[in-house]
């Protein structure tokens, strides 16, 4: 825990540790005879996490205990990035399905039946649908980069394009809300990227009710 000065005998615990948390856990260990299971972070190795662990111990000269302290650190480090992961990942779940399911509503509640606009929703469909695809094969790729592979092939993508494809996203939920979504003139552009990326980006509107 940082320590570099050899710890004397008979020093007393508090002295070496100088955290009150470990100490009532060792009393209540000892108090109790039964075993504990406690996380901490200690003073003495500021920016660390253990996961203490201690048990009754019995010896000629009274009762004790004994503690193992197990540094968990790097892997509440790894569960912060699997969760902020997930939670991503959910969100960008969530946006396709949403505006699929807010077109499909719309088809259902009449709009099938209107020849003007039907085969627009349907295609829109199609572009969310795809979109999911995108996410999938974007997972996949990040295994691919844990594996090490290359994976960056870029090709030309279109701004105008990619901003298009982020207002359709909304489009459906700005229906439902009676947002109107103002898209002001833009002249196309072209860039290197990946395009699955490129259309999946967020763009700047706006919003009047």
């Amino acid at each position: 825990m940082g320590f570099r000065e050899p710890v004397r005998e008979g020093l007393p615990l508090l002295e070496l540790v100088r955290d009150p948390n470990l100490h009532n856990i060792l009393n209540r260990v000892v108090t109790s005879g039964e075993s504990s299971r406690q996380r901490l972070q200690l003073p003495a190795a500021e920016g660390h996490t253990f996961m203490v662990q201690a048990a009754p111990l019995t010896a000629p000269s009274g009762r004790g205990a004994i503690a193992i302290l197990h540094d968990i650190t790097d892997f509440e480090r790894l569960e912060r990035v699997r969760k902020d992961f997930v939670a991503n990942v959910s969100h960008e779940l969530r946006t396709p399905l949403t505006a699929i399911r807010g077109y499909v509503e719309t088809l259902l509640d009449g709009a099938l039946e209107d020849q003007e606009n039907n085969r627009k929703f349907l295609r829109i469909i199609k572009a969310h649908a795809i979109r999911l695809n995108d996410i999938a094969s974007d997972l996949l790729t990040l295994s691919e980069l844990d594996s090490g592979k290359p994976v960056l092939d870029p090709k030309p993508v279109s701004i105008r394009g990619a901003l298009e494809t982020a207002l359709r996203t909304v489009e459906a939920e700005a229906r439902v809300r009676d947002v109107k979504l103002i898209r002001g003139k833009l002249e196309d552009a072209q860039v290197l990227g990946d395009p699955r990326k490129w259309s999946r980006c967020s763009s700047t509107c706006y919003i009047t009710p």
